[in-house]
């Protein structure tokens, strides 16, 4: 798969790929999961663990996807990238996430990414990622890559 029109998000997964996380092509897969106990398990422990408010027209995007067997309820560190702006991730994030210096390097195989970026791109890579799934025919247990920036 390969995120087009949505530099943030296609960002986002580049970074965490850098870091050491699965879906890079040539690397280790991700694996689709349909089950929503998982899938909201994977949101529960991310980006939904992240308190209020939200920045203005910023939305939580994370790496595994949650509909994967890879997301965030799989266990590992969490992680997020740069400062100050004009990096990608500038916002604020619990204690829990470790901020990574950019260049990215690597840092874990296990765990997850999250960032702040704008909500219509992150609701556009998500559709994205729906998309994707649909017209691949990726089943539930189904390996894919994913190419980041």
């Amino acid at each position: 798969m390969r995120t087009r029109n949505v530099t943030p998000h296609a960002g986002h997964i580049g970074y965490a790929q850098s870091s050491g996380l699965p879906g890079a092509p040539n690397g280790t897969p991700l694996t689709r999961t349909t089950n929503n106990t998982i899938v909201q398990n994977n949101r529960n422990t991310t980006c939904n663990r992240v308190p209020g408010p939200r920045p203005a027209g910023r939305q939580c995007d994370e790496y595994p996807f949650a509909s994967t067997l890879e997301g965030g309820g799989a266990g590992g560190p969490a992680r997020t990238y740069g400062q100050n702006p004009p990096d990608p991730c500038p916002e604020t994030m619990p204690d829990w996430v470790v901020r990574r210096p950019i260049p990215v390097q690597f840092f874990n195989s296990k765990g997850v990414s999250m960032c702040m970026m704008p909500g219509h791109d992150n609701m556009r890579g998500g559709g994205i990622v729906s998309w994707f799934y649909t017209k691949n025919r990726v089943h539930d247990g189904d390996t894919f890559y994913v190419k980041g920036l």
